[in-house]
């Protein structure tokens, strides 16, 4: 069971419902729909004013009792449900820049933010940037169990078992350069992405490593076996001391440019068997490569 707060009832209560009834699969037409009720024949469901009324069965309320009343749900759950593709659904304040490595790891509770990612949402937002503009597999994106809002890429880490949640970050589609890219949870130690794929691997299965997550899912979908890393001076030695006793085969696609040779320089004194990759010179890196070429 995860909390909700006034605040994310405020936010339910804020969406228009037009879009909760779209994604409860409820078809409107000019302020009506069939009622999901009842055996309704000809649309006597209405809404108006951000609520709804049937004047057949007598069903009426807001967004929240809509989701409650068609996923036979509780009002927890309904909340949970539309929070996970509102705008706001995380709180800001639980979350900082990726480039304060020097912060206070406090190893928060992140409990309360698994239903996120039990029903991934992905927003139309969303689907263009990963399906279309970045040419990500669907079926990377939903094995990875990645979810969205209208703004941002919302993405798990979870531990070699993939049962614990260890950090979130958001990750932002826009093009205002006063928005931070990357976001993360506030008080979690920077983590490697998609630990869970080690545990699957045999020794000598090649694994690749990325720089940063984008690149790590443009990987997955030509077929790799991929990690993402946030930086070499973020690795710490114990998690390279894991991929060297584990893994045989090790590359890397370093980006084209001075932090990506001296990131993969780094690398090699803590991982002396791996091997590097080189890009064509008009791709700046992996992810962008695969843009152009992917498919």
């Amino acid at each position: 069971m995860y909390r909700i707060t006034t605040e994310m009832i405020d936010i339910c209560r804020q969406q228009n419902i037009l879009d909760i009834a779209m994604r409860l699969g409820i078809r409107v037409d000019r302020g009506k729909a069939l009622c999901p009720f009842h055996d309704d024949h000809s649309p006597s469901l209405r809404f108006k004013y951000n609520r709804y009324k049937c004047f057949a069965c007598g069903q009426s309320g807001d967004a929240i009792r809509l989701a409650q009343h068609v996923l036979s749900a509780s009002f927890v759950d309904a909340v949970g449900w539309i929070c996970n593709g509102s705008a706001a659904y995380l709180p800001p304040a639980t979350f900082t820049y990726s480039s304060t490595a020097q912060q206070t790891y406090t190893h928060p509770d992140l409990s309360d933010y698994e239903y996120i990612f039990r029903q991934p949402v992905l927003t139309q937002t969303a689907r263009t940037f990963l399906f279309e503009k970045r040419k990500i597999s669907p079926q990377v994106v939903e094995r990875q169990r990645i979810s969205s809002n209208h703004t941002h890429i919302i993405i798990p880490y979870y531990n070699v078992d993939g049962t614990a949640l260890l950090t979130i970050q958001w990750r932002y589609m826009g093009h205002d350069k006063h928005t931070p890219r990357f976001l993360f949870a506030k008080g979690c130690r920077p983590q490697m992405y998609n630990l869970p794929i080690l545990a699957a691997l045999q020794p000598t299965d090649p694994l690749y490593i990325a720089e940063g997550v984008t690149d790590c899912l443009a990987m997955m979908s030509r077929g790799h076996n991929a990690i993402a890393i946030p930086s070499a001076t973020l690795l710490r030695p114990s998690d390279a001391t894991t991929l060297l006793k584990r893994h045989k085969n090790i590359y890397m696609c370093p980006d084209n440019d001075m932090p990506g040779t001296n990131l993969y320089n780094q690398l090699k004194t803590m991982l002396p068997n791996i091997t590097k990759i080189h890009l064509p010179q008009k791709y700046k890196d992996f992810g962008e490569m695969w843009a152009e070429v992917g498919s």
